[in-house]
């Protein structure tokens, strides 16, 4: 169970309502008194920020949180013995808790980090100062080690492609070269180059069709040649 839900039953019980009751929207004094205390305790014991103890208590705003907070305090100083009561109640929850008696950040899922990145870069942008919890820079530096990673990953597989194309294209200038090789000692691969390069240089004259028909010749030898090896194989 989740930190500030830990706490919350505790209250609970404590007080004698139900769990579900406090988490709820309902607004009778005997549910909205032990709200505010599992407010004020999860403030108290857990290095949660406001607007991750409203999400764990119902989907409530950080201002409301920060209302209920405000709520016991005030009862604190002007009730007489309640300060007492809520130490008591405060060691009966510790109990629950480990050792330390604090739990540990609320997970980091409970953050809004868009959000939050959003807001601490307005905050930059105007020159403002602003809070950051606990669980806030810990969630932050969860997403920037996932970053981080994803970062890696995608920088090893880049790598690891660069790579397999280098080698990919090292194969085939070797095979170009070795078909170049192969191919400046056949006759009549010789003849249609020697015949092209005959054509091209009498394009536009009286000789072009004459080089035509040489091309066509040749290319027709070097065909014979390629159907006569085929057969052969």
């Amino acid at each position: 169970m989740n930190a500030i839900r830990t706490i919350t039953a505790a209250v609970a019980e404590i007080r004698g309502v139900a769990l579900d009751d406090i988490l709820s929207d309902r607004r009778s004094q005997h549910v909205v008194r032990p709200r505010h205390e599992a407010m004020y305790f999860a403030k108290a014991l857990t290095p949660a920020s406001l607007p991750a103890i409203g999400r764990r208590m119902g989907g409530r705003d950080h201002t409301t949180v920060l209302s209920g907070i405000r709520r016991v305090e005030d009862r604190i100083a002007c009730e007489a013995g309640y300060g007492d009561e809520i130490e008591a109640m405060s060691a009966a929850i510790r109990q629950k808790l480990p050792a330390t008696g604090r739990f540990e950040l609320v997970p980091p899922e409970d953050v809004d980090v868009e959000g939050l990145a959003a807001r601490v870069e307005a905050a930059i942008a105007a020159g403002e100062q602003m809070t950051i919890y606990a669980d806030q820079v810990a969630a932050l530096a969860a997403q920037v080690l996932r970053l981080e990673q994803r970062l890696s990953a995608v920088t090893a597989a880049a790598e690891q492609q660069r790579a397999d194309l280098s080698e990919e294209l090292t194969e085939y200038r070797d095979a170009l070269a070795i078909a170049a090789a192969s191919t400046e000692e056949s006759p009549a691969v010789r003849a249609v180059l020697s015949a092209h390069r005959q054509f091209e240089s009498d394009r536009y004259s009286g000789r072009e069709r004459f080089a035509q028909q040489q091309l066509d010749r040749t290319l027709k030898a070097l065909q014979t040649h390629f159907a006569a090896k085929d057969i052969a194989a």
